[in-house]
């Protein structure tokens, strides 16, 4: 995430604050990067920040039709560690099931925000997105 935002906070003195705070907070969760330049407060989302943003997003996708799945298949290479980390850690906590070490399913229509995830942190290379229909099933 490259873009870098002015904020200002706005408000009464006691509102001031508590956004001075809260920035502050981000900024210590990681979430967000902190700047003084040119006498202005710019900040700009971390990874971290993009991928929790994210989440909130997933809370509305819609559930695929039966028989359907969202499957991920990823090889990051080891340079790529914290990414590769940071990209298992959303699949984890959004609805993804892991089925093998790189590969990852979901019952929920999320290739949007996927190929947004994946463009951003630059992963087009190593991370592939699909929409499957099982063929063959144990039950």
């Amino acid at each position: 995430m490259n873009t870098w935002v002015e904020i200002v906070p706005t408000g009464t003195i006691k509102a001031k604050k508590k956004f001075s705070q809260d920035v502050s907070r981000l900024q210590e969760k990681k979430l967000i990067e902190k700047i003084k330049k040119d006498g202005k407060i710019m900040a700009r989302l971390t990874d971290r920040g993009f991928v929790e943003f994210l989440k909130l997003k997933l809370i509305g996708t819609e559930e695929l039709p039966v028989g359907l799945i969202c499957m991920v298949i990823f090889d990051i290479p080891e340079k790529e560690g914290d990414l590769r980390k940071l990209f298992r850690e959303f699949l984890d906590s959004n609805y993804f099931v892991f089925l093998q070490k790189s590969v990852w399913i979901s019952f929920f229509d999320a290739t949007e925000i996927l190929s947004e995830l994946v463009v951003n942190l630059g992963l087009e290379e190593w991370v592939k997105v699909y929409i499957s229909k099982e063929v063959i099933s144990s039950t």
